[in-house]
């Protein structure tokens, strides 16, 4: 029950900050479709997954992830700092980086004959690397700009800071809690979850009231 509690409490607050972000999209800038793409891709991830679980069509919530998230979800964050990204040698970089994250997906799907049916936390810390790698470049040549000027009102920034926070910020518990004889208690493991997936999110709510 307090699993479930917890994950009710996180599809609500990716729910509301979904609503925020369609409500102020006209004060967030260009591009921010593919944003509003990837939160809501992520969002229905989550209950699809959850359905599907509650109906018995699945027993484990690994597959809709593996796509859902760990493909279509980063795939469009992906995007999205590749079209905020106007520098010629920069964007060429985020291109890079998407085509690294296609080729990093490709070779485990040929690889991992159980992709589908497990969690592989070895391609989700290569899409934070890349992820933290694609957010980089783009801070780069924000901070390299007249925008650092007025940087809490520039809504990409606080996208920035929020995933870093969000895809980082269970990358060790995770890593850890695949290494023989560690174990973590579920509640305590989905307590760290809300308080990353609140303080992430709630740094992008804080940008969504704060850009102009």
């Amino acid at each position: 029950m307090f699993v479930e509690i917890l994950q009710n409490i996180i599809d609500l607050q990716i729910a509301f900050f979904l609503f925020l972000i369609v409500w102020k999209k006209k004060n967030l800038g260009k591009h921010i479709n593919v944003f509003i793409l990837a939160v809501s891709t992520n969002l229905l991830s989550l209950m699809l997954a959850k359905f599907l679980i509650s109906t018995n069509y699945l027993t484990n919530n690994h597959i809709v992830f593996n796509i859902g998230v760990l493909l279509l979800t980063f795939l469009f964050y992906f995007v999205y700092f590749y079209k905020k990204t106007t520098q010629p040698n920069l964007k060429k970089m985020q291109l890079a980086v998407i085509i690294l994250f296609l080729l990093s997906y490709l070779i485990f799907i040929i690889s991992d004959e159980l992709f589908f049916k497990r969690f592989s936390i070895d391609l989700y810390f290569v899409e934070t690397i890349l992820l933290i790698t694609s957010i980089g470049v783009f801070l780069f040549q924000t901070f390299k700009s007249e925008l650092v000027l007025n940087i809490k009102q520039y809504f990409p920034f606080w996208v920035s800071i929020g995933l870093l926070i969000l895809y980082c910020g269970l990358l060790p518990i995770l890593i850890f809690s695949t290494k023989p004889g560690f174990s973590i208690n579920m509640n305590l493991f989905n307590s760290i979850l809300i308080l990353v997936n609140v303080v992430g999110y709630g740094t992008m709510i804080r940008g969504v009231f704060s850009s102009k």
